[in-house]
């Protein structure tokens, strides 16, 4: 019967000869003539023989003290003496090949174990249920854990690999709520492709929340680029119908920015394209220009416009304006120049965001904002104004 547990040695016979090279023993213990060690668990699974002929237990010689024929006649010199160990092994250690069972013990395997169909290993606490070690000293990985898709025939689209979180809700229903999945893009010999998803259980339903692509790209909450074709998207972050797709924070000091955006061109390059609706439809941008400015842009082609008027009056709007001087309450010490955005909405409205007094569903100050660049345009025309006026009285 196969078994594990421990090494064959067990349960088995195991040889001794023990030649005297001098008279006068009367026990026999230690190494024999091939340096091996007597070790017997009971001596009622021991057979001694003297020169071949076979010795009486009890009566020609006694187990009693361990690993140690004693009681003997005194032996004489040349006289060889065989002993048989037939050691003991408990059957709990064994389990069928055919039958199964289960095995109780802790097991240590000298070599490699095969297993065919699912494992099971339960543990009864938050201990530590597989660990794979490695004590190789060099520089290569290890340990490793390999998933292999032995497919005959291997198909894009196939899932080579899958890692799931399980657990219990409170219906007692065993539930999935994390996935890993290794997903085959091409299987074509020199040009494989795979990618990598990550799904998550939201509001009882199994979904992707993010993906590294074939061609490094990570996608999160889509499963493809949104802008640009996937070999030059690197990140593509899909926001959905409600909150912000991402959100950048800072706590260090220094100058450590909580975004940092750099060129290692020296020639002009969009840091920042801002589309409304399709990818086509851009509607500004911040570019960094020779590498010694920031320009912040926003769309002004003529050919989206239309009703383009050059006759109207920007004095009298403009001294509806009221600059005022003021600090902000998170920063008592600071005065500064500006306005106040409900005052400024009545004359550029497109300066300002947000209504004056607005609060969100649960009642928080949802605070306005100014654009100050839209308010050029009614400083340059007044100028114009102005000049047109101081031009006319000093020719009067």
């Amino acid at each position: 019967m196969p078994y594990i547990g421990r090494s064959e040695k067990f349960g088995v016979r195991n040889r001794f000869y023990y030649t005297q090279a001098s008279g006068g023993a009367t026990s026999i213990s230690g190494n024999d003539d091939a340096g091996k060690g007597l070790s017997f668990t009971d001596g009622a699974y021991v057979d001694v023989a003297l020169n071949g002929v076979t010795l009486v237990a009890g009566t020609d010689y006694n187990t009693t003290t361990a690993n140690t024929i004693a009681g003997l006649s005194a032996l004489s010199a040349g006289d060889i003496i065989e002993i048989l160990v037939y050691d003991v092994f408990n059957v709990a250690d064994t389990v069928s090949a055919t039958s199964g069972g289960t095995f109780t013990g802790g097991v240590t395997m000298e070599s490699t174990l095969a297993v065919s169909g699912a494992t099971t290993i339960t543990t009864a606490d938050n201990s530590t249920q597989l660990t794979l070690k490695s004590t190789d000293a060099d520089a290569a990985a290890g340990p490793r854990f390999d998933l292999i898709r032995d497919s005959a025939s291997p198909a894009d689209g196939d899932n080579i690999g899958r890692i799931r979180y399980m657990f219990d809700n409170d219906a007692a229903e065993q539930t999935e709520g994390v996935r890993l999945d290794g997903v085959l893009v091409d299987v074509t010999d020199g040009t494989e492709d795979v990618s990598y998803a990550i799904s998550t259980l939201r509001a009882g339903t199994l979904a992707e929340s993010m993906r590294v692509d074939h061609a490094g790209g990570i996608r999160i909450n889509t499963t493809t680029q949104l802008f640009n074709n996937i070999g030059n998207e690197k990140l593509s972050v899909e926001g959905g119908t409600t909150g912000q797709a991402a959100s950048f924070s800072t706590s260090t000091s220094g100058g450590f920015p909580a975004m940092y955006v750099r060129n290692t061109l020296s020639g002009t390059v969009n840091a920042i394209i801002f589309h409304q609706g399709s990818p086509s439809a851009a509607v500004g941008s911040i570019t960094m220009a020779g590498g010694s400015s920031t320009s912040f842009n926003t769309s002004s082609d003529y050919r989206l416009k239309e009703n383009v008027n050059y006759t109207w009056d920007a004095t009298t709007r403009l001294k509806q304006l009221k600059p005022a001087r003021f600090n902000f309450i998170i920063d008592a010490d600071t005065t500064v120049d500006g306005f106040l955005a409900h005052e400024v909405q009545t004359v550029v409205p497109e300066a300002i965001t947000g209504t004056k007094d607005e609060v969100d569903a649960d009642g928080n100050a949802v605070m306005q904002g100014i654009d100050q660049s839209k308010l050029v345009p009614l400083l340059v025309k007044t100028i114009q104004e102005l000049e047109a006026r101081i031009t006319a009285l000093e020719a009067g």
